[in-house]
C-alpha cells in the first residue's frame, strides 16, 4: 500500500526571522506559523500594554482590477451601499455556512482596484464565487502567496508606525475601517486599520520580497517602545477577547 502524499509546507517570507527569535511553530492549512515566542499570556499582555507585531501573511488576498471592480464586488457580495475608495467593508463569507461566522473584508484601493481578504484557506472558494459573479471589466488574481502581511496592534502601534509609514495614521485622521497605499521604510505598502476589541490595530501588506525587511524594520522601530513579536495564539486570544 502506498503512503499518502504529504501536503507541502508553506512558509511565510518572515520564516527565517521567526526561527532566529526562537518561535514555537504550529501548522494551519499547510502553513507553518509562529504559535508563540515566549508564552501566549505574556504576548497578549505585551500587546495590551505596548504593541505586538504578528505575521498574518497566510490570510487570503484576492486582487480585483478593472473599471467594474468596485461596483461589481458591491453587487456580487451584496454590500450595504457602494464600495468606496479608502474604506474597508466586512461581509459574510459567501461560500461558508450562515452560522459559521466567517467573514471577508473588501478594501477599495482606487477607482479601478479592490482587494478581498479571506480567512485562512478560504481564498480559492471565494475566488471561484467572485469570478462566476463578476461581469464586465473586472480581473481577479489570487495574490495570497505573493504578498506578506503583518499586524501591529496595541496602544503604541501608531507611534511606531509613524516612524516608518509616510501616511497620517493617527486615529483621528485614519479611522477604523480605513485603508490607504503609501510607503513604509521606502517600500510600497497597503495599510488597513482593523481594530481588535478595544485595541488599536493596523494591517500592513507588502510584496513577499519585502516581507522580512518590513518585519525587521517594525521590530527595530518599536524596540524603544517595548514592542515585540507575538505569535498567532496571542492574536487569536486577543480577537476572542480572552
Amino acid at each position: 500500500m502506498s503512503s499518502p502524499v504529504a501536503s507541502p509546507v508553506k512558509l511565510t517570507a518572515m520564516y527565517n526571522a521567526h526561527l532566529e527569535l526562537g518561535a514555537v511553530f504550529t501548522h494551519r492549512e499547510d502553513w507553518r506559523l509562529p504559535a508563540r515566542y515566549t508564552s501566549t499570556d505574556e504576548e497578549m499582555d505585551l500587546a495590551r500594554k505596548a504593541a505586538g507585531v504578528c505575521d498574518i501573511s497566510p490570510v487570503g488576498k484576492l486582487d480585483i482590477q478593472g473599471d467594474a471592480a468596485l461596483d461589481g464586488l458591491s453587487s456580487v457580495l451584496a454590500l450595504q451601499g457602494s464600495l468606496k475608495v479608502g474604506r474597508v467593508v466586512r461581509c459574510p463569507n459567501p461560500t461558508a455556512s450562515e452560522d459559521s461566522g466567517d467573514a471577508v473584508k473588501v478594501a477599495g484601493l482606487s477607482y479601478d482596484e479592490a482587494m478581498v481578504f479571506t480567512s485562512l484557506g478560504e481564498a480559492s472558494p471565494v475566488a471561484d464565487f467572485l469570478e462566476e459573479g463578476l461581469d464586465g471589466c473586472a480581473h481577479l488574481v489570487d495574490v495570497t502567496s505573493s504578498w506578506a502581511g503583518v499586524c501591529v496592534l496595541g496602544p503604541r502601534s501608531q507611534r511606531v508606525l509613524s516612524r516608518l509609514v509616510e501616511l497620517d495614521l493617527a486615529p483621528a485622521a485614519f479611522a477604523d475601517g480605513s485603508c490607504a497605499q503609501g510607503k513604509a521604510a521606502e517600500v510600497h505598502v497597503l495599510v488597513i486599520r482593523s481594530d481588535i476589541g478595544g485595541l488599536l490595530a493596523y494591517e500592513l501588506y507588502v510584496t513577499r520580497d519585502y516581507g522580512e525587511y518590513l518585519w525587521d524594520a517594525l521590530l527595530h522601530a518599536g524596540g524603544s517602545e517595548g514592542v515585540g513579536a507575538i505569535g498567532v495564539e496571542a492574536l487569536d486570544g486577543l480577537r476572542a477577547g480572552v
